[in-house]
């Protein structure tokens, strides 16, 4: 493939096909009903395309549906192994949620063992500081349990041992920030501003190294500051990037590395002649987009 007009650094997502045990509202990936979660050459299609993908793309981002519980995750964790020369940073996003049929230590172990010498980053979705909340933040189907204090301080302290930093991303839901009908932007943000300091102590507690602050994605969410956001103006910001869809600006509080993220549902209406990202579908199409308007042929 020849080199292709995109942003300075652009990302390679990975959706990998199969199930997810959440329900989260605020979820903006919609999945085809009929999509076979179950194809037989898609870890032998993905070393194809990878062979083959412009020298600009050396991040991946491996998501789903829920990563941990796709059949195909172990098969694409063994392909990105054979091409990490070429990788600087494959980050995986999960929410850590498993079949309560599965026991909690033999899949904590394999995840471990599967991430090792080819993750270099874990994204954990951690929606409210308490685990109870997160849950029902979550919305975990039946049959699936969240993970608890215990076992979540004890994957992000084996994923240490690993090498491999654990960041918590938080998406800024009005059950994290509750809206306070009759209050002023003030009283509102001064809320904003203690449940923040609450969640990153947690965090710190738990072991997390860093913590992500989304803004909701919506089609009309556009890339002005959260209030949360808006709390901690007074800080010092350590690092910022920003494009025509996307904003990153990272503060410390508590000690911890805090980075705000804000962007808008699709980034090909506001930047149409450059790719931001490349995105590698379940069914196996690749497009420069979410919403496959637009399809990149090999």
């Amino acid at each position: 493939m020849e080199t292709l007009k995109t942003i300075p650094d652009p990302n390679f997502s990975i959706i990998l096909p199969g199930p997810c045990n959440n329900r989260c509202r605020f979820c903006f990936w919609k999945r085809d009903k009929d999509e076979n979660p179950y194809t037989s050459n898609y870890a032998w299609n993905l070393n194809k395309l990878l062979s083959k993908l412009p020298e600009q793309f050396n991040q991946i981002s491996i998501t789903g549906g829920e990563p941990v519980i796709s059949r195909h995750l172990f098969d694409t964790l063994k392909v990105l192994r054979e091409h990490k020369d070429r990788f600087r940073k494959v980050v995986l996003t999960t929410s850590l949620v498993r079949p309560a049929t599965v026991c909690e230590d033999a899949f904590f172990n394999h995840l471990e063992d599967w991430f090792a010498g080819v993750v270099t980053n874990v994204n954990v979705s951690f929606h409210h500081y308490a685990v109870g909340i997160n849950a029902k933040i979550l919305r975990t189907r039946n049959g699936n349990v969240a993970p608890t204090v215990k076992p979540l301080k004890d994957f992000i302290e084996a994923m240490n041992r690993r090498g491999i930093p654990v960041n918590a991303n938080c998406v800024l839901t009005d059950a994290f920030i509750p809206k306070r009908v009759g209050k002023h932007d003030r009283e509102e943000m001064i809320a904003a501003h203690n449940e923040v300091l609450n969640y990153v102590e947690h965090a710190a507690a738990l072991g997390f190294s860093s913590v992500a602050f989304r803004k909701p994605h919506t089609k009309t969410s556009g890339l002005r500051p959260h209030l949360a956001e808006e709390a901690f103006l007074g800080y010092e910001v350590v690092r910022e990037s920003s494009c025509p869809v996307c904003v990153a600006k990272t503060q410390i509080i508590k000690g911890m590395y805090v980075t705000w993220k804000r962007s808008v549902a699709e980034p090909s209406d506001n930047m149409p002649n450059l790719i931001y990202e490349l995105v590698y579908h379940p069914d196996e199409t690749l497009s420069a987009d979410w919403g496959k308007n637009i399809i990149v042929e090999v």
